[in-house]
């Protein structure tokens, strides 16, 4: 069984991380359209983080909550993912 493998960029932004909405996508559908992140790419297999003393608090804080609960919850313009 093949898991994913998702390394973290030191640099990586909480949009990056958890989600954004595709805007191109929502403008020619009409409809919000969500992008998952690099959490979602990583489901059911390896998050790897390399110096994460080095990460944004930010991304820090996003990455031990979801460590804590088990699942993220994305809000972003109207549209709710979890």
């Amino acid at each position: 069984v093949e898991a994913p493998f998702v390394q973290i960029p030191l640099n990586v932004m909480d949009d990056m991380l958890v989600g954004s909405i595709d805007v191109e996508q929502s403008v020619q559908t009409g409809q919000a359209v969500f992008q998952p992140g690099l959490l979602a790419r990583a489901h059911r297999g390896v998050l790897y983080v390399d110096d994460v003393n080095l990460l944004d608090s930010e991304a820090t804080n996003i990455l031990l909550q979801v460590l804590s609960d088990g699942f993220v919850v994305v809000e972003r313009e109207g549209v709710s993912v979890k």
